[in-house]
């Protein structure tokens, strides 16, 4: 389902808090397998849009601004950024991103 919202998990936003972020956002990659781009393998960045900021949409949660494509497919309507720590070092990531074939 195209999403219309995106919101941030305790644990994302535990972390967002923690570094000071005021604005993340949703990177699809340009080619992933077989030549289709997918949330699966999405990147979520500090701050704003690195691409064409005419293809992202904006929403808040609790005072943090977040970015991402309008054409985003996830279970659901709404966008869930987590965290995870993996070795000591925290990424964010799209919990909920279906491959878009």
């Amino acid at each position: 389902m195209k999403a219309t919202s995106a919101r941030l998990t305790d644990a994302a936003m535990a972390y967002v808090k923690k570094k000071n972020l005021t604005a993340v956002s949703v990177d699809t990659p340009d080619m992933a397998c077989c030549g289709v781009a997918d949330v699966m393998s999405a990147t979520v960045s500090k701050g704003l849009p690195k691409k064409d900021p005419v293809v992202y949409k904006k929403c808040e949660d609790r005072g943090v601004a977040i970015y991402y494509p309008y054409y985003t497919q996830v279970e659901g309507d709404c966008i869930v950024i987590d965290a995870e720590k993996i070795l000591g070092i925290t990424r964010l990531f799209v919990a909920n991103g279906i491959m878009e074939i």
